[in-house]
């Protein structure tokens, strides 16, 4: 009896762990499937990332790699896993600090860089070096500290920033040097951004076939080209390849010099040459000058045709200008006779310099200036003629007597400048009436206004670039942030609301993955023109991700006109986009969050936002919420 009793509760107490184990074993299960679901969450937000994404274990190698990584720095993922961090992208003058550093953070996960962000340079795959921010962090992962590192390329940015910084240090750099110091300045600054250690610059006649020598880089000089030629004059047929750039009117790289079947031999003492890049400078259909660099460690590339040929024809706004002003001291005796030219020149200079007024005010005010400049204002009309409008004195009228001057904008004629007599001199004949120096006068303002409407056209690309999104032409996060502040500002004084919406694309890396990233490209573009559509002259929408936008609507009184701001904004993503013939549908999901009433930080709004689209995104998708409230 006693052995039955004790089978019994063995078997009792058997059947009581086997269901606990069971159960335990399906936790076990259920909390692996959680971990995975959040682990391929995680990935898809770090691979749809348009910033890089790296982590280091804690010994130094990549653990970690997303797309933007590859995209940025030009390794793929599996050439980098498991190789030393530092060994592939830190450019060497950097390597000491990261070795004195390194062992601190391996032990404590801290470090002067931990949970900041730095403006550094990093080493790409093809040896390039750009500039990007970097922010670290730590994260302590089974015991050791691992970072984790978030890197932006700002290459174009800062390059923006230096263009336009460089040209305005070469004006005041003018203004107390001589042109052959102006050329040389420019020559080396060009050589530095281009990494080129030889450089030139030479003038070209009117007759388009001689050269005129002017100036060699200050590295050319000193350590490589011993060769005479400063102010010889000789025929473009006598010189090397790099007037090809004169033949062909463009720019022209030879990145294998000694390939060349037509190359010539150097001049005694030349330094040699492995490659070149030669820019010509244009004006009034005419090639004016040349500049050239050589010697570029690696081949030069249409980015570096960008910068060359941008600050060559600044070298030459500015010589232009520096070579008027010596002209003008060499003849200084006739000053004072000249003064109303140059006063017009100057004051129309002036006029254009300033940021506090349109062309169109521009166009509006110089015909007066240049009918004053001449001898005898009173009889002397001025029209302006850009595109379709015209502008001109209170007393114009065309006569037979005139002089005319075409406004050539980037080698095509925008407009014209034309200055005419009226007559009332009791002359017979005025065919005379306008002096050679009326008539240079006439054609540096038209030249002027060329000149200067090129130049804010670079500007306002390079200050587009530096704020659109390149794919959608939307505006960047940035921007979006600065529009908002001012949204902000403008609903505080009228007692208004701002709404941000934080937009997500439901399904587009299904796009991207069965179609190809052309496609996504192509449904990214169609989306943003379709936004236009549903957003009032006073909203902005960005593009702030991969899939993600930005939506800021200004002048509400309720949130139920964000509401249906939302309602179209979903009824346009869900509409069908054809792709090569094949319908595609995506939906998305939107946070809103609102000034005043959710918080008054910027940075906090968008969180709340972003928090809102995945309370959205994680539940039914395709639809919107408020901040802390339900989805709708």
């Amino acid at each position: 009896m006693f052995i039955a009793l004790t089978f019994a509760l063995f078997i009792l107490v058997n059947r009581r762990l086997s269901a606990e184990l069971e159960n335990e074993l399906v936790d076990h299960q259920k909390t692996e499937d959680e971990l995975r679901e959040r682990g391929e969450s995680i990935h898809a937000i770090t691979d749809s990332a348009n910033d890089a994404i790296i982590m280091m274990d804690n010994d130094g190698n990549v653990s970690y790699w997303n797309p933007a990584a590859e995209h940025i720095l030009g390794y793929k993922s599996e050439e980098v896993i498991g190789l030393n961090l530092h060994d592939l992208l830190t450019p060497e003058r950097f390597l000491p600090s990261y070795h004195a550093a390194y062992p601190e953070f391996q032990k404590t996960g801290k470090g002067d860089a931990i949970g900041k962000t730095l403006d550094l340079a990093a080493l790409r795959k093809d040896g390039r070096e750009i500039d990007i921010t970097l922010s670290l962090s730590a994260v302590n992962i089974k015991g050791a500290w691992y970072a984790v590192g978030i890197m932006q390329d700002i290459s174009e940015r800062k390059l923006s920033h230096e263009l336009i910084r460089l040209r305005l240090s070469l004006f005041e750099f003018a203004a107390k040097h001589s042109l052959g110091e102006l050329l040389q300045k420019t020559l080396d600054e060009v050589c530095v951004l281009v990494n080129s250690p030889i450089g030139f610059y030479h003038f070209l006649e009117e007759d388009q076939k001689t050269l005129s020598l002017q100036t060699w880089s200050t590295r050319t000089l000193n350590e490589f080209c011993k060769a005479e030629g400063r102010g010889m004059h000789y025929g473009i047929d006598q010189a090397g390849v790099w007037v090809d750039c004169v033949r062909e009117r463009k720019a022209v790289v030879h990145n294998d010099y000694n390939s060349l079947p037509h190359r010539k031999g150097l001049p005694e003492g030349h330094a040699a040459v492995i490659r070149e890049l030669v820019v010509p400078i244009m004006r009034g259909g005419n090639i004016v000058a040349i500049l050239g660099v050589g010697n570029k460690p690696t081949e030069y590339t249409q980015k570096d045709i960008e910068i060359v040929s941008y600050l060559a024809d600044v070298a030459w706004e500015i010589a232009e200008r520096k070579k008027a002003e010596e002209e003008r001291n060499k003849y200084s005796n006739d000053l004072k006779e000249r003064m109303k030219e140059l006063n017009c020149l100057y004051s129309v200079s002036e006029i254009i310099r300033r940021e506090d007024i349109s062309r169109e005010e521009i166009l509006k005010l110089c015909p007066d200036i240049i009918s004053q400049a001449y001898q005898f204002p009173e009889i002397t009309a001025c029209r302006i003629i850009w595109g379709d409008h015209e502008y001109k004195t209170e007393n114009f009228r065309t006569t037979e007597w005139s002089q005319r001057f075409a406004i050539m904008v980037h080698g095509r004629q925008t407009g014209s400048v034309e200055v005419y007599c009226l007559g009332g001199k009791n002359q017979e004949s005025y065919d005379d009436f306008f002096l050679a120096e009326e008539r240079n006068l006439l054609k540096n303002i038209a030249d002027l206004l060329g000149r200067s409407a090129e130049r804010i056209q670079a500007e306002e690309q390079i200050k587009h670039m530096a704020t659109h999104d390149p794919l959608t032409d939307l505006p960047t996060l940035r921007l979006a942030k600065d529009r908002l502040a001012m949204a902000m500002g403008m609903a505080g004084r009228h007692k208004q609301k701002t709404a941000v919406m934080f937009i997500d694309l439901d399904g587009f890396k299904n796009v991207n993955d069965t179609l190809g990233h052309d496609a996504g490209d192509f449904l990214l573009k169609t989306l943003a023109q379709r936004f236009h559509s549903c957003i009032r002259k006073t909203d902005t929408i960005a593009r702030i991700g991969g899939d993600e936008f930005l939506l800021i609507a200004t002048e509400l009184k309720s949130p139920d006109e964000a509401a249906k701001i939302a309602q179209k904004v979903l009824k346009l993503v869900s509409k069908a986009a054809v792709i090569e013939g094949q319908k595609v549908f995506v939906s998305a999901s939107i946070g809103i969050a609102f000034y005043p009433d959710h918080h008054e930080d910027i940075n906090q709004l968008i969180k709340l936002a972003d928090e809102a689209m995945y309370r959205v995104k994680y539940s039914s998708k395709n639809g919107f919420a408020f901040a802390n409230q339900t989805i709708k």
